[in-house]
Order: structure tokens, then sequence, then C-alpha cells
């Protein structure tokens, strides 16, 4: 294109830092700003989101809140994509306190906040070690902006309840999530259900297991909700599956529970099983 004698547009430039940005090229972002001040181009909001993003990625913080600060004086105005970026650079590394006066600041400059806002703020809650106030951050910003939460806000909820040893709290969040009508995606199954084996609760597992593929004898908690409700977007896939069965099986000592759950998930089409897992169940039979 040099050769050509092609001259870059902005978004050439944007497009470009923007690559570098997600290779985490930052050397190489450098030198195309150069490049861009010797044609008279002036980097725009695209240009600087990209840039952040890429420092965050690299957990450069203090260089992304550097470069956000000359963009304010640069007279730009941050959008919610360049504060979800800073917020999620301070999720990253657990910091709780700077990630909420950013938010706070967020707020002030008028951006509304939205649901992958409210994902990020959850991720900066659990990995600052408050669990509750991940779940005060959605009641308040829900009601504050008249919004509901969606399916990736809750699995984040959920991930959170898990990786605090609360499990009670993370099927709890998943009955939440059934009653305002948001269908549980794959991740937020995983996520219960290998918690469920990693604290030996076969039985939670098996009724958690059950409704996310759409069979009958669910978890309690799930009892007065519909099949359609209850079963996972795009159904679990078969290692997963086969991974909770060895699971109920081996750590959870559910040995009948696995034969009868083997039977009935042979009948759901395109479903495709470990075909250890029958033989593994038969070699225990004998042995018992």
């Amino acid at each position: 294109m040099r050769a050509e004698k092609i001259v870059f547009a902005l978004s050439t430039y944007n497009t470009l830092i923007d690559a570098c940005a997600r290779a985490c090229e930052m050397a190489s972002v450098q030198a195309l700003l150069e490049e861009m001040a010797t044609e008279n181009l002036t980097p725009n909001i695209i240009t600087y989101g990209a840039i952040l993003k890429g420092y965050c990625q690299k957990n450069l913080l203090d260089e992304a809140l550097e470069l956000f600060n000359d963009m304010l004086t640069s007279g730009i105005e941050p959008d919610e994509i360049v504060f979800n970026t800073l917020l999620d650079g301070c999720a990253r590394q657990g910091l709780y306190e700077r990630g909420m006066k950013l938010f706070q600041r967020m707020k002030d400059s008028g951006v509304k906040p939205s649901n992958y806002t409210l994902s990020v703020l959850v991720k900066l809650a659990n990995r600052g070690k408050k669990l509750d106030r991940a779940f005060q951050i959605c009641d308040e910003l829900t009601s504050q902006y008249s919004f509901r939460l969606n399916v990736h806000v809750f699995a984040n909820l959920v991930q959170a309840c898990t990786q605090h040893n609360q499990l009670r709290r993370g099927i709890d969040t998943l009955v939440r999530m059934v009653q305002e009508r948001v269908r549980p995606d794959t991740r937020t199954y995983s996520l219960l259900l290998k918690s469920c084996v990693e604290n030996r609760e076969g039985k939670q597992a098996e009724g958690l297991l059950r409704a996310a593929m759409g069979l009958s004898g669910v978890h309690p908690q799930l009892e007065a909700f519909s099949k359609s409700a209850l079963q996972a977007q795009g159904g679990l896939p078969g290692d997963l599956v086969s991974e909770i069965l060895q699971g109920l099986m081996d750590d959870c000592k559910e040995e009948k529970a696995t034969a009868a759950l083997l039977v009935e998930l042979a009948k759901i089409p395109g479903l495709k099983l470990d075909p250890k897992l029958r033989l593994r169940l038969l070699v225990r039979k004998g042995n018992a």
C-alpha cells in the first residue's frame, strides 16, 4: 500500500492499532501513533479505546489510566466502551476500590451503564472478595437504570458464588435467573455442576444435570419450572456431561444415579458420551 502511494485514513490506522493492541504488540502501536502525527491525523475515541484495551489486556493499568487522562485533556469525552475497558482492567487485578472510583466517574459523566458494565462490576467485586457487594450492585443498578440482568451477569454471579464456596447461593441464583425468564446457558450449568461434584453433592449434581438436559427428576428448587425454561441454551456438550457423570460415579459414589442417567441420556439425539463410562460402571458393579 505504501509502494502504491496510498494515503492512510484515520480509520485505517485505527484498524491497524486495534490489531496490534489485540496481539499485545504495544510497541508497534507507538510507531503507528508517530506516523499519524506526521500525517496530521488526530487520534479519536476509537483510537484511544483500542490502545486502552491493549494496555488493560497486558495488565498495564497505570499506563492505561495515564492515556485516559491524556484523552480527557485532548477534549475527547469517554464513552461506555472506554469506561468498561478500564473497569475490566481493574477487575483483572482485583482492584475493587480503584474500579469503583472509576465507575463513579462514569456515572458522574452521564454515561449509562449496561449489562456489560454490570458483568464487569460483578467480576470486579468477585475478585475483590466482596460477594455480597456483587449482588448489591446488581440490585442497585437494575433499579436505578431500569434494566434486567442478562445471562452473562447471572453467570458471573454464579461464578462468584462457586469461587467463594457458596454453592447453595449459586443454586439460588440459578432459581432467580429462571424466575426472571433468563434461560441458563452452558457456562452457568457447568460452574454449578462442577462445584457440586467438587463438594461431593451428588444428589444436587444429578438434579441440575437433569434440569439442564430436559429430563424429569430435576433439582427440588427447580421443580416448579417447565423443562423448556430450565434446559441449557444449545444443550450441554457431551464431554461436559461425561465429566459430570464420571464425577458422580467416582467422587460422589452415586453409581445408581449414574446408571439411570446413562440410560436416559442415551435417548437424546446427537449427544455423544464417553463410551468407557458404561463399561467402567459395569466393572464397578461387578467389583461391589
